[in-house]
């Protein structure tokens, strides 16, 4: 550098010990002290190859040098634009600074007049360039290979220019070269009738189909349709866009109207089916049943037959015609074959039925006769049952025979149901007894079987008599025999084997006195027969009996028998029922009662006085009084009952605030007070000995209501007594 050059110079000048030696003086006595510094900028704007040299003198070495940048030592290198410093220090602590500011030199630039070609694919443009900044003079070199200031004769696009200074700093610039065509296409384009593609139902709308001419100063560069395709969607007037282009990018637009068409009629590709009939006998055919792969570019609106409902008598074949009409109203047709089957079984409704056996034990049904309401469809042709003739054996188990009725139809389906055929019979057995037989005395007797004849088997059993070959008593015996067939008829004869009896039988019965006793007998009168005789009693007798049934079996000495059954009787047990008691009054004699006796033997008395059935008794005291009534037979029952006193001063009122309900009773009576002052009270119930059955504790009361619960008394005559202060009333209750 020029600092380091002239340096180095004046040391070589001088002598380097000499001016190192003059330099050690110099700092021995004086501070360090910069003198100047030496820089140079960068080559090229932006460049960092800047670099200084710093001059000082004073002080005593060593000395430190500092850099802003970081950078030691008296030159500092590799700097680009901006401010800098440097320090200079001594060994006796002295230093020394100075500033500085490097600049970058102008940039080169260049700005270019451009000439454009008219159309893009024209070589008639022109870059004329103007350069400035850097260190001139300048090379140029352009990316096409030429040279210099002016690049000339060049089409449209992108062009690079590269410009060296005489440092060798360089600037890549670009250049763009468009052209000068604003004139937009002409298009010549008319409306257009498209169909549509008979297979994909769509179109593509081709610049061809509307445009008839397209021209432009420069060059076409394309021609496009808006929108492209149409479809079945689009049938009818459709706007259509038609855009030219050229290659300069003018655009011209014109609309024609494309009138989208279907001329295409449905392609049809029927299946033949099978279809089955229903239960009505019909079946209606859906045509789209047939479509197979019956097709149409823009689908089939509707599909027809010209015959689509079947019944019984279309079994079979059927030829048919299908049509199909897509949605521009262009048809098709073709033919098919539509196969009815019926394949619906019969319907079966079984009916369980009664049959009788006829006289052969026999008896036929017709499969009809099972038949309850079958259908079918279409008809049922054949009815079969599993069993059509019944005999005697269908009645051995008891319990109807399932038969199976199976029915067929006109189409040969077939269906079954199980009836119930419940056998009967009838006809009861014809039975046949031997003539009737006598005899005079207890013998054997003999006599042939009865017969029997019935449409089925029949058993013969005897259910009353001996039976032939049996010993046969005195008197009249019924030899009774039953046939029965295997359905249960019976019939029913009869043989009366008759021996004649010259027992006589005499009795006399003495029945029971008096209920409960055992002192009834039968004294028997026997004669005739071959005495003497055995007599057998039956549960006892014939003394000391008890009311009830008795037989006795007599025995001959040989061996006839005679049996007879006697009834011994007992009267009823005494029963008494007092129907009133008369209380006496005021002490006197006045008093009385009635009672009904029922049971035993009428007449009864009553202390020696005779009655049929009510004893009256009046003039009697108050009292206790107990007696014996007896019956005819001298049978007996003991009676109690009381007679009381009423005081008539004081009844009235008392009798008048007394009220006893229900009377008659059954399970309850009220006892209901009501005084006309308080008074001590108290209640009691008795029966007719005067014995006391229930009493209530007494109180001073005015009014008292009182519940007599009488579940657990017998029925019959019973007496309330009510004591008001020591004054007595009683009040006759009757309990049923």
């Amino acid at each position: 550098m020029l600092a380091y050059d002239l340096y180095t110079q004046s040391i070589r000048r001088f002598g380097a010990f000499f001016v190192l030696l003059c330099l050690s003086l110099n700092m021995a006595t004086a501070q360090v002290s910069i003198d100047t510094v030496l820089y140079a900028g960068p080559t090229c704007n932006g460049f960092e190859d800047g670099e200084a040299q710093v001059f000082f003198s004073g002080g005593a070495g060593p000395y430190t040098i500092t850099w802003s940048d970081g950078q030691e030592g008296e030159v500092a290198v590799g700097l680009a634009a901006g401010s800098y410093s440097v320090t200079v220090a001594d060994d006796l602590g002295t230093e020394s600074s100075a500033s500085f500011e490097i600049t970058d030199p102008d940039p080169i630039t260049a700005s270019g007049e451009l000439t454009l070609p008219v159309c893009p694919d024209d070589s008639t443009g022109v870059i004329s360039l103007t350069i400035q900044g850097g260190t001139p003079p300048y090379e140029i070199f352009w990316n096409n290979g030429d040279m210099g200031p002016v690049l000339s004769d060049v089409p449209p696009g992108n062009h690079f220019a590269f410009i060296i200074d005489a440092l060798g700093c360089l600037l890549n610039q670009q250049f763009v070269l468009g052209n000068n065509d604003n004139v937009p296409p002409v298009i010549v384009a008319q409306s257009a009738v498209v169909p549509l593609n008979p297979v994909t139902g769509t179109v593509i709308m081709e610049p061809i189909l509307f445009v008839s001419m397209v021209t432009d100063n420069c060059q076409i560069d394309g021609v496009n349709v808006a929108p492209l395709q149409k479809d079945c969607d689009d049938l009818g007037p459709n706007t259509i866009n038609i855009a030219a282009i050229d290659n300069s990018g003018n655009i011209t637009v014109v609309q024609v109207i494309a009138t989208i068409v279907d001329i295409t009629p449905p392609a049809l590709a029927p299946e033949n089916i099978t279809v089955t009939l229903g239960t009505n006998g019909t079946v209606t055919v859906d045509p789209d049943l047939l479509s197979g792969a019956s097709f149409d570019n823009c689908g089939i609106m509707a599909l027809t037959l010209d015959d689509n409902t079947f019944d019984c008598s279309d079994i079979g074949e059927n030829n048919v015609m299908l049509t199909a009409v897509d949605g521009s109203g262009n048809s098709s047709s073709a033919p098919a074959i539509i196969t009815v089957v019926d394949n619906a079984p019969p319907t079966v409704v079984a009916q369980n039925i009664t049959v009788e056996l006829n006289a052969n034990g026999q008896v036929v049904i017709a499969p009809s006769d099972l038949d309850g309401g079958s259908t079918d469809n279409c008809g049922i042709l054949v009815l079969e049952a599993s069993q059509t003739t019944f005999t005697c054996d269908d009645l051995a188990s008891g319990d109807p025979i399932a038969v199976l009725l199976t029915l067929t139809d006109v189409n040969n389906n077939s269906a079954s149901a199980t009836a119930l055929v419940t056998v009967v019979d009838p006809i009861a057995p014809v039975i046949s007894c031997p003539d009737d037989l006598s005899g005079d005395f207890c013998q054997i007797f003999l006599y042939d079987l009865p017969t029997a004849t019935d449409n089925c088997e029949v058993e013969i059993t005897q259910t009353q008599g001996l039976g032939s070959g049996s010993v046969f008593q005195f008197g009249t015996t019924v030899e009774t025999y039953v046939a029965t067939d295997t359905y249960g008829n019976t019939a029913t004869c009869s043989i009366t084997i008759t021996v004649n009896n010259d027992f006589d039988l005499g009795a006399e019965v003495n029945h029971v006195s008096c209920n409960g006793l055992a002192n009834g007998s039968i004294v028997l009168n026997v004669s005739g027969g071959t005495p003497p005789y055995l007599y057998f009693w039956s549960p006892s007798g014939p003394d000391n009996l008890s009311s009830g049934i008795y037989m006795v079996n007599i025995f001959d000495n040989i061996g006839c028998e005679t049996t007879q059954t006697f009834v011994v009787n007992e009267p009823e047990p005494l029963a008494v029922e007092i129907l009133a008691i008369l209380d006496a009054t005021n002490g006197q004699s006045n008093g009385g009662f009635q009672l009904t006796v029922e049971g035993g033997t009428s007449p009864y008395s009553y202390e020696g006085a005779s009655f049929d059935d009510t004893l009256s008794v009046s003039e009697l005291a108050a009292g206790n009084y107990s007696f014996t009534l007896t019956d005819a037979n001298g049978c007996s029952i003991d009676v109690s009952l009381m007679i009381d006193n009423i005081n008539s001063s004081s009844e009235p009122h008392i009798l008048q605030a007394f009220s006893l309900f229900p009377n008659p009773a059954k399970d309850f009576a009220m006892v209901d007070i009501q005084l006309q002052h308080a008074a001590l009270t108290q209640v009691s119930l008795l029966d007719l000995t005067g014995r006391t059955l229930q009493s209530w504790p007494p109180s001073e009361t005015d009014r008292q209501s009182l519940r007599i619960d009488l579940d657990a008394l017998a029925p019959g005559v019973y007496a309330v007594k009510l004591e008001v202060d020591g004054e007595t009333v009683v009040r006759k209750l009757i309990l049923e």
